[in-house]
């Protein structure tokens, strides 16, 4: 955290990456937060497109998370049709506070 309440995050993954700020409900990395993101599916030959939007993630006091948000295709792999501009994320995952 950067500031009480607030934090900044960055992701990679097999098929992408994201990067957020986040508002914390309490002053402590481990606590709920909302967070406006930004994230790319696919690198390369492979890209597929970019969104940003909105997410809430729950975090359990130790380990366990869950999340779920709304984004908006801002770019997109022009060879890819799609039948929406919007997407529904959602994850599931173990965290691990440095």
């Amino acid at each position: 955290m950067f500031l009480p309440k607030l934090s900044a995050q960055l992701g990679a993954g097999i098929e992408g990456f994201s990067g957020g700020l986040n508002y914390h409900i309490y002053p402590s990395v481990r606590s709920p937060y909302f967070s406006f993101q930004a994230w790319q599916q696919g690198f390369a030959t492979e890209y597929k497109a970019s969104y940003a939007g909105a997410m809430f993630v729950y975090r359990a006091d130790k380990l366990l998370q869950a999340g779920l948000g709304a984004g908006y295709r801002f770019h997109k792999n022009p060879a890819i049709e799609y039948d929406s501009k919007f997407i529904l994320m959602f994850n599931l995952g173990l965290y691990f506070p440095l």
